[in-house]
């Protein structure tokens, strides 16, 4: 499983997106569930999100896609 950790007030889908992606990682890609514990941060009320690991694919794509791009960029300044 991934599991991420949130103090925040409320959850977005960049978070979803994160577990995904991490997910991906060559230590997690034998993963099949993802996990946010999301506690409140106004109210102290912590809450389990379930991540489907399957959905928004694409959007982990684009993200390995920025991430080679910007590795890319990194290197012509050398």
């Amino acid at each position: 499983a991934v599991v991420d950790l949130k103090f925040v007030s409320a959850l977005q889908a960049s978070h979803r997106l994160q577990v995904r992606t991490y997910a991906r990682l060559d230590g997690f890609k034998e993963a099949s569930i993802g996990i946010l514990y999301h506690a409140d941060r106004n109210t102290g009320i912590w809450k389990v999100e379930d991540v489907d690991l399957t959905q928004g694919l694409d959007d982990v794509a684009a993200v390995a896609n920025a991430a080679r791009l910007y590795r890319w960029a990194e290197g012509k300044k050398r």
